[in-house]
């Protein structure tokens, strides 16, 4: 009988301790939010404007600066020069490391968040949203130039993954690849007409802490980067012209809203459309029928900021509707979202839905005549509304844009790595530019990628 109320008793313990657990990990994911965590940078260029001797002759020249932020292009070659991969196939990267161990990170702390750099995806990853800049120039002996640099790259390294096999050398190895990373970085932001310094000066303890490094990782050098107030600052000639400076540009709307539902959001549809907009600089409103938390259809948490009620076309440039997994009603109000949907229109702003959000634009009458696509069981309302339904992918007509959406299994995907749902984004983005979307062959996969459109634009 005393053995078996000992069973008893540690089986009790056991039920307990895992409802515990069960309990602790659901908390932890009820407190996950949706969020565009990753940015892809567009492809770097193999050929520069001039050459490595040029740019040894005007190194250390002293230029004037501006605090215009850097763009897309311009980051991407920079940290590609610094630790990215020449192939990764042959898994070569620009920098040679010691029994390949490549033990460095390199950070970035802009004016608005703290990034770090995947080099296998030639990415960024969001680590933090906090402008860190005056805190680091206190931590490298006030030096002013890093509080006044809208871009840093920190060099990073573990001693330990530096030494896994001759630790006596670690420190050694991790310091010389650092130098080769600084040396890469440095010439390639004066060949691009950037003014660079590095700084090597700096509390470590401080800096750390900043970047919440772990274990034995620590930093190495502050690299600061800026704009020159001169195209050619450097008085480089002959300097070969970039083909994209001779184009007109055309300036990114600033706001555009993002309706969702109060529940059961298609997260895949949701955050590649944030992800996209985001990675141009588009200013996002995300409306929703409440301020509370958003449960998606994946259990991630997302958090609104602007109720559908309080939309004014007058405030922003395009909206665009994406749809829940369940339920008859996309919203809990779709009349009024189609009221607010027509006011948009009658504006000229552009409208972008999918999935099964194209039916609010049959109910706000703007969809007669109009080429549209969405999944197929909006496909009779569609054409009760005047639509000529099309059972394509994405279709474009006048200000709307409107496309399948993953819940119904139409998600593409192509050789330059756009999905269906990024290929909508990308589309909304260029119309908004006032760029010509190309033909496509579905077929073949054809596409012109963003990444053409992402010189000019600003990172932060």
């Amino acid at each position: 009988m005393k053995k078996l109320s000992i069973l008893f008793i540690i089986f009790a313990l056991f039920i307990g301790s895992s409802l515990v657990f069960g309990a602790g990990s659901n908390n932890a994911k009820a407190k996950k939010v949706v969020t565009i965590d990753k940015m892809k940078l567009p492809a770097t260029e193999a050929e520069g404007d001039v050459s490595v001797e040029q740019v040894l002759k005007k190194r250390g020249k002293k230029v004037q600066t501006t605090t215009r932020n850097l763009s897309f292009f311009e980051v991407s070659q920079l940290l590609w020069a610094g630790y990215g991969y020449n192939n990764i196939d042959e898994k070569t990267r620009t920098v040679a490391s010691q029994d390949d161990a490549y033990p460095l990170s390199l950070y970035l702390a802009t004016n608005n968040n703290i990034y770090r750099y995947l080099p296998d995806e030639n990415a960024v990853e969001k680590v933090a949203e906090s402008d860190i800049r005056k805190k680091l120039s206190d931590a490298a002996k006030k030096d002013a130039n890093v509080y006044r640099s809208t871009f840093n790259i920190i060099v990073t390294g573990s001693e330990k993954k530096a030494g896994y096999r001759m630790p006596r050398n670690a420190k050694q190895y991790m310091l010389v690849e650092a130098g080769r990373v600084c040396q890469n970085i440095e010439l390639e932001a004066i060949a691009l007409g950037l003014a660079v310094k590095s700084t090597l000066n700096f509390d470590v303890k401080k800096v750390r802490s900043l970047l919440k490094l772990k274990g034995s990782d620590e930093p190495i050098a502050i690299i600061t980067i800026n704009k020159t107030s001169s195209k050619n600052a450097y008085d480089f000639k002959p300097i070969k012209a970039r083909q994209e400076s001779t184009q007109a540009t055309t300036e990114l709307p600033k706001r555009v809203a993002v309706v969702i539902p109060d529940r059961r959001v298609i997260e895949r549809e949701y955050s590649d459309i944030l992800a996209t907009f985001r990675l141009v600089g588009v200013s996002v409103d995300v409306a929703c029928p409440t301020l509370n938390e958003v449960r998606g259809d994946r259990g991630n948490i997302i958090r609104p900021n602007i109720l559908i009620k309080d939309l004014r076309s007058s405030d922003y440039d395009g909206i665009v509707l994406v749809g829940g997994a369940t339920g008859k009603k996309l919203y809990k109000d779709d009349a009024l979202v189609a009221r607010i949907v027509r006011d948009f229109y009658n504006d000229g702003d552009l409208i972008g839905a999918l999935g099964r959000t194209p039916k609010i634009l049959a109910m706000a009458g703007i969809v007669r005549n109009l080429r549209v696509a969405s999944d197929l069981s909006q496909r009779k309302e569609l054409k009760r509304a005047g639509a000529v339904w099309i059972d394509s992918p994405i279709e474009i007509s006048g200000n709307i844009i409107t496309a399948k959406g993953y819940v119904s299994g139409s998600g593409i995907n192509s050789e330059d790595g756009f999905s269906g749902v990024n290929r909508f984004a990308s589309d909304y983005v260029m119309t908004l530019k006032g760029k010509d979307v190309p033909e496509r062959d579905y077929n073949k996969t054809k596409r012109r990628s963003l990444r053409q459109h992402l010189r000019s634009e600003s990172f932060n």
